[in-house]
């Protein structure tokens, strides 16, 4: 993992230590680039990690290209400017800096940034607990949904301090087509739970569940509440799908 920095965009010449936590404030910036180069080296799966984390701290959306193109996949980690109060007692605010980390291969590159250049605290647990739910997800797609729910419940067993929600969540939508509608509803609803309100994936396994279960009124429900308080609900592919459903069965939204 390679790191430069720059102070309100002029290029600093000096490198510095990737473990050595940068004294930043609350509200951090991480914009991972998907233009060609990066996205082939596999950065659209390094994204959707730092926004699966969902950490209330951190803002994470996707860039064109960053440069150093060959050392992909590559991030900028930004931090706002900082105020001050100034001898005039005039607000004066500070340079941004700005670090660009190249080479972000691994989920555990992901997790040294957000310890060391972030300066959050991980455990490793929860680099664990990640690494349960990707082989979790390469196992559903592959077909193999038993093995997927086995990696979902190692993953909760450690009881990690980020991504639990992310963790039920999938295990619901695999319980679900396993027939074991019961179990599912009760993940969907636990994540619901745990997860931040524009996490709409929660929001939707519920409504399945609710769905699969047949209690149509429970559904109709939620996905009245989903529509209030997650925006990002009716921007789901399957948001027009709940709708028909919910629609034939006597129960518009």
């Amino acid at each position: 993992m390679y790191l430069s920095v720059e102070f309100g965009y002029m290029m600093h010449s000096q490198s510095i230590n990737v473990n050595q936590r940068l004294n930043w404030h609350d509200s951090i910036d991480i914009r991972v680039c998907t233009n060609r180069a990066c996205k082939k080296a596999g950065s659209q799966q390094i994204l959707k990690f730092f926004e699966d984390l969902s950490l209330p701290s951190i803002t994470v959306s996707g860039a064109g290209c960053l440069g150093s193109c060959g050392k992909g996949p590559n991030l900028l980690v930004q931090k706002p400017p900082l105020l001050h109060h100034s001898e005039t007692r005039r607000d004066q605010a500070t340079a941004s800096e700005t670090v660009l980390i190249c080479h972000i291969a691994t989920i555990s590159d992901a997790f040294e940034v957000i310890t060391s250049v972030c300066g959050m605290t991980i455990a490793q647990t929860d680099i664990d607990a990640a690494q349960f739910r990707l082989q979790g997800n390469e196992l559903a797609v592959g077909g193999d949904l038993q093995g997927a729910m086995e990696m979902y419940t190692r993953g909760l067993n450690l009881d990690p301090g980020h991504g639990h929600h992310l963790l039920l969540c999938n295990r619901s939508a695999v319980l679900l087509h396993l027939g074991r509608k019961q179990e599912a509803l009760q993940d969907a609803l636990r994540s619901l739970e745990l997860s931040p309100p524009s996490f709409a994936k929660a929001w939707l396994r519920a409504v399945d569940c609710h769905y699969a279960l047949e209690q149509y009124v429970a559904a109709a429900a939620l996905t009245r509440l989903a529509v209030q308080q997650c925006p990002q609900f009716k921007s789901l592919p399957s948001f027009v799908d709940v709708r028909e459903a919910l629609k034939k069965v006597g129960h518009p939204v």
